[in-house]
């Protein structure tokens, strides 16, 4: 199977992924790698809550750029940062990408609604994605019908 990589076509640094998941796994043989439950809702018992053992696949190309300072933030429905984080890549390999996963347990989720994720350089944002916090739905014995 040939593998796709994006690492020199573009000037300047961006992410060909930004996926979450329950888990990850990587091919020892092959470098492959497999995400395992892909989501973008998320349910809770109730709020204030944190994030279950969830995690987010990162890919990023290097493209022509220099940059290697990379940072992450998750914004509340309500604009409050929940998560804040970053990573540098040191050694691009010959391909100019790299693969890595955050871990997201524990994240505060304070409230219901849709909750933003960026990665970003220090001038502007790689890419965004959501996750949509909800309630549990109960079932009809836990309500008591």
């Amino acid at each position: 199977m040939a593998r796709i990589t994006h690492g020199i076509d573009s000037q300047e640094t961006y992410l060909t992924a930004l996926v979450f998941c329950e888990k990850v796994i990587t091919d020892r043989d092959t470098a492959s790698t497999t995400l395992v439950s892909t989501f973008n809702i998320v349910e809770v018992p109730s709020f204030p809550s944190v994030m279950p053992n969830y995690l987010m696949y990162v890919a990023v190309a290097r493209g022509q750029s220099e940059e290697s300072e990379f940072f992450i933030g998750m914004t509340a429905p309500d604009q409050r940062v929940v998560l804040r984080s970053g990573f540098i890549i040191q050694d691009w390999g010959e391909a100019l990408t790299t693969e890595l996963v955050v871990p997201l347990a524990g994240v505060p989720l304070p409230i219901a609604g849709l909750y933003v994720v960026r990665v970003f350089v220090a001038d502007r944002v790689l890419m965004e994605r959501y996750i949509d916090v909800k309630t549990t739905p109960q079932s009809q014995a836990e309500r008591g019908d």
